[in-house]
């Protein structure tokens, strides 16, 4: 739901109804909770520390705040965790106060991704300032691997915010002399040595959520490290090949809402949406993504005044101040039916219990025929080619049970590129309506007459799907909220034998659809194998390779351990890669390795959730 705001005469909004899959999106409350508040009673406050902070108490207490200001938080945390002294000694510090105060998401993510970069009063500078470190709008987001304001348009497009893992910045990695470091040995070693800013991503989903149900799904952490120190002659370069921007995960990881610190901290403005550009792609003047502070807010209105006096959303007149809302939020005893409501002003605050009380005749409705095409269409996935010179695809669902594929031509969304993932603007503004009839592959170019997308071919193909299916259930996966992946032959091969999971049946695309993949049981009240359950392992992965199939993947987290259930409950899971008809030597080779596994105390394969 978005939240509207009065801002005196500016119309606003705070959150709006999309989910980026940022670190705001990363439950961090529940990965690292924080004492502070608990910590910050009276009743614990009043206690006098038993121990001292040994030499630190010695300083002069302007001093000891200078020093505590120059470390990085994450050591700063460590520190407060010694004793009740040296907790009051970090509390005391009042740039680290105005953090906790203000915005204590952004400490729970410097913890949680290690990002120790940076002190604490680099943090806290940066908070001060309002401008992205790019460009001149509103930096309402913080890039936390070098502790730098960013907007959302730079964020997701510009070279600096795409991390780099630690196997491209190895290869990558320039010594001082400007020479790249051949053999990936030496290069991590330099990496190393150099201690470039890093962070450790949090599993989880990133990305805008527009043609996903969460965005995309990142199962291990990685090492991520700022491009520029990496590759100093950044500015010229040139975007990174493989850069998806708004559908690469990576750009999202390392992101976090943030606010403008003012007023010495005291107070804190999250930055504010304008009602009158909700539907706005104008980036240089007027969209819908562009925040501001609120200062700026009322120069923004200031400028745009005679647009937006003409904007069927947005009016202003001398005595009367009128904006549209969607009918939708209004009680449903109006009966109003679709389109738009206008509404007058009504001081201090609109919502939707204010819209909701206002008196009769204050409400006045305009209710038209929305011009919106597709409605019956639903953005299922795409892939975009990034410089529009070759083809895009779609993949949608039409009337809620017929998967439909789309291919653009280079060119045919010219002009808007931008929105090209963006659904709302996609199917009711780019694309002309769907054409009727029973294809499921559709082809789009530019028309030049009109200058418009449009369809040039249907066709009714059959595309490639799973041919082995052997097994009489099948679910349809539109009744899911998610695809899960699954290996269709390798759970035929162990069938009945109770080595895997129970094999429920096959996954078609839509109602007597191609078969994509399969379902299979959730195991429960299981945890991944460690060091101790090596018998387990070796009887469960001896049963398979009884049958002359090797499990290639033979991480812990791929062997499922249900406690007090005898030796024989352990589960395998993750046949995506087993190969059958294999020698009796190389079945030999991944039982000895299985071993060294089980001891990885890396993430290889699972989730990790930080503390």
């Amino acid at each position: 739901m978005e939240t509207y705001h009065d801002m005196s005469d500016c119309p606003t909004y705070t959150k709006q109804n999309i989910c980026d899959n940022t670190l705001d999106d990363a439950q961090l409350a529940t990965r690292c909770p924080l004492d502070n508040a608990r910590r910050d009673n009276p009743d614990y406050t009043s206690i006098h520390p038993r121990y001292s902070a040994g030499r630190l108490d010695q300083l002069p207490a302007e001093l000891l705040i200078q020093v505590l200001l120059y470390l990085d938080i994450v050591s700063l945390t460590d520190l407060r965790r010694v004793n009740r002294r040296t907790m009051e000694l970090v509390n005391s510090v009042p740039q680290y106060k105005a953090v906790i105060k203000h915005c204590p998401n952004i400490i729970r993510a410097i913890l949680s991704l290690h990002a120790d970069g940076f002190d604490c009063n680099k943090l806290y500078t940066t908070l001060s300032t309002s401008r992205c470190s790019t460009c001149k709008r509103f930096g309402d987001h913080l890039y936390l691997i070098a502790c730098r304001r960013v907007c959302y348009f730079c964020f997701t497009r510009r070279p600096e915010y795409f991390p780099l893992t630690i196997g491209r910045a190895s290869s990558l990695f320039c010594t001082s002399e400007g020479t790249q470091q051949r053999g990936a040995v030496t290069s991590r070693q330099r990496l190393r040595a150099a201690k470039l800013p890093s962070v450790l991503s949090l599993p989880g989903r990133y990305c805008t959520a527009w043609a996903s149900e969460g965005g995309n799904l990142a199962r291990k952490r990685l090492r991520l490290f700022d491009r520029q120190p990496v590759i100093p002659k950044l500015a010229g370069s040139g975007p990174p090949k493989a850069d998806k921007t708004t559908r690469e995960p990576r750009r999202f990881m390392a992101i976090i809402t943030a606010p403008y610190l003012f007023d010495s901290g005291m107070q804190a403005d999250w930055g504010y949406f304008c009602l009158g550009c909700k539907d706005e792609t104008e980036e240089d003047a007027r969209h819908f993504r562009t925040k501001y502070t609120r200062e700026e807010m009322s120069g923004h209105v200031a400028r745009h005044t005679p647009n937006l006096q003409t904007d069927q959303r947005f009016t202003v007149s001398p005595g009367r101040r009128k904006f549209n809302i969607p009918v939708e939020l209004m009680t449903q005893s109006q009966g109003l039916g679709q389109g738009w409501a206008v509404v007058d002003w009504v001081p201090p605050v609109l919502s939707e219990l204010a819209v909701a009380q206002c008196p009769s005749p204050v409400i006045s409705v305009m209710v038209a025929a929305s011009r919106q095409r597709n409605t019956n269409v639903r953005l299922l996935a795409c892939l975009i080619d990034e410089d529009d010179t070759g083809d895009s695809d779609y993949r949608f669902l039409v009337d809620g049970q017929h998967v439909k594929y789309v291919t653009t031509a280079p060119g045919a969304f010219r002009g808007a590129e931008d929105d090209r993932t963006f659904e709302p603007i996609l199917l009711g503004e780019l694309f002309l309506s769907f054409p009727p009839g029973d294809w499921n592959k559709g082809h789009v170019a530019r028309d030049p007459d009109s200058a418009r997308a449009v369809f040039v071919r249907t066709e009714r193909v059959e595309f490639p799907g799973v041919k082995n299916v052997w097994h009489p259930v099948t679910f349809n996966e539109l009744d899911f909220t998610r695809q899960d992946r699954a290996e269709t032959a390798a759970y035929q091969w162990l069938r009945d034998t109770g080595i895997g999971p129970k094999f429920l049946g096959h996954l078609t695309e839509g109602q007597d659809g191609r078969v994509i993949g399969i379902v299979a049981e959730w195991i429960e009240g299981a945890r991944e194998a460690g060091p101790a359950d090596l018998v387990r392992c070796k009887k469960a992965l001896a049963r398979v390779h009884e049958l002359g199939i090797k499990l290639v993947d033979i991480n812990k987290y791929n062997f499922l351990v249900r406690d007090g259930n005898g030796l024989d409950d352990v589960v395998l899971v993750d046949f995506e890669t087993a190969e059958r008809d294999c020698s009796p030597q190389e079945l030999e080779e991944e039982m000895s390795a299985l071993k060294s596994r089980l001891e990885d105390t890396s993430f290889l394969g699972g989730v990790y959730t930080a503390s």
